[in-house]
């Protein structure tokens, strides 16, 4: 199973939103339920970040932590040795499951995409580090440097903004990428970080996230707007505003009110935005939507696409693991003899493990999983009922507690076990 956006019934972004193109080429090519591979999602970062093993840059990543507290002093003296008690006590920093990134990028002669830029790579790693010194020495903010030196035609207008990315989504070969974002905490800023596509800073930022409806409205001489379409603006925000009192009546259906009014192609699905973060939608829709409360109804915006009265929503989605067992019949059953019953017959028995207190779920999901998922513990990232492969599978993982196992639940899949994992 795969939850990339590529595969999902998560309505697309407004025409004419300013979401990061570069992170297109950035995700990796997943293998799903279906054990094909998904096309890559939709995303940010100049042109191809794609997965790379996790238990490769764990292990990296403890093995530079390590190195660091065992290291001397700068002067050459041993460091001091720790207490038994300060040993025990120190705990291991968790690893996030998404972060989010901002970064500024200095090409050279051979970075992917240099076009006609003649500076070595040399160069571009020297005037990284004359930035890296004057944002540590706070001489520049990192907006500001972003302004004065990236070279991501892109993200250099959203301040560097990358978006926000996954544990093993990154692809091998950028694999300094991961590496090094999943290694910061909030706000620190990385030393230059060299790989295929040039020299980077990276400052991992808090993720933001928000979600929505809209109904549209649109006017003559708006962006899509039909060629006979007669109405005025001032015409148009007038029905918005009557659409918006529509909206705040006691017991109002926004659903069937979009549906009813809106002119944007998502009034199908009751003008429903979808989850998006930064630089996702229309920047008035985004500040309209931030501003407001969960379930309030905002006075209506203009953007070039017309008037919009806007709703914003709880993000309702779950951070799942699952253990999936197939049988003949199911969707992507080549090589599977087992009968319906001799699948359900071993599920049970594998649920009863899973619900042992002592029982490790990842540990179960890469021995018994029969999902490309299982490699990684069973993991299938957030879903939600927007951005799912099966609607019943959705809404049981939603059901579900922090930490809670489900009963069994079939799909077309197969016989599934699923376990709510923490968010981030």
């Amino acid at each position: 199973m795969t939850t990339n956006d590529s595969n999902s019934k998560r309505p697309a972004k407004l025409p004419g939103a300013s979401r990061p193109r570069q992170r297109n080429a950035v995700r990796r090519r997943q293998t799903g339920f279906a054990g094909a591979v998904a096309c890559p999602s939709v995303g940010i970062v100049v042109t191809g970040l794609i997965l790379c093993c996790v238990d490769c840059a764990e292990t990296r990543l403890l093995a530079q932590e390590t190195k660091a507290t065992s290291k001397g002093s700068r002067d050459g003296t041993p460091a001091k040795k720790q207490s038994a008690k300060q040993t025990s006590s120190a705990k291991p920093r968790r690893r996030p499951y998404r972060v989010a990134a901002e970064h500024i990028l200095f090409l050279h002669a051979k970075s992917l995409n240099a076009g006609n830029e003649k500076r070595s790579a040399d160069e571009a790693l020297a005037l990284a580090g004359k930035a890296y010194d004057s944002i540590t020495r706070h001489q520049l903010d990192f907006h500001a440097a972003c302004e004065k030196y990236s070279e991501d035609t892109v993200s250099h207008k959203n301040g560097g903004y990358m978006g926000i990315f996954q544990a093993r989504e990154i692809a091998a070969e950028f694999e300094a990428i991961e590496m090094t974002i999943f290694g910061l905490q909030i706000g620190e800023v990385s030393k230059p970080v060299a790989t295929p596509l040039g020299v980077h800073l990276f400052r991992r930022v808090p993720i933001r996230e928000w979600t929505g409806r809209h109904i549209l409205i649109q006017f003559s001489g708006c962006d899509r707007a039909p060629q006979d379409l007669e109405r005025t603006s001032r015409k148009a925000r007038a029905l918005a505003e009557r659409v918006a009192r529509k909206c705040r009546e006691k017991n109002a259906d926004f659903d069937a009110l979009a549906r009813e009014y809106s002119e944007a192609p998502d009034s199908v699905n009751g003008g429903d935005l979808g989850i998006f973060g930064p630089y996702e939608v229309l920047p008035a829709l985004q500040r309209s939507i931030v501003q407001l409360q969960i379930g309030e109804i905002g006075t209506p915006v203009r953007t070039p696409l017309g008037w919009h009265v806007v709703r914003r929503e709880a993000i309702r989605r779950a951070h799942v693991a699952h253990i999936l067992i197939r049988f003949k019949g199911t969707l992507y059953d080549e090589g599977i003899e087992r009968s319906r019953e001799e699948a359900l017959e071993h599920i049970k028995k594998i649920i009863e493990f899973a619900r042992s207190p002592k029982t490790d779920f990842a540990l179960l999901a890469r021995q018994f999983s029969e999902d490309g998922s299982g490699a990684h513990g069973g993991s299938v990232g957030f879903v939600n009922e927007q951005r799912s492969f099966d609607s019943k599978f959705a809404q049981a993982a939603l059901r579900l507690k922090l930490r809670e196992i489900s009963d069994v639940l079939e799909t077309e899949y197969g016989f599934h076990i699923l376990k709510r994992l923490e968010d981030e």
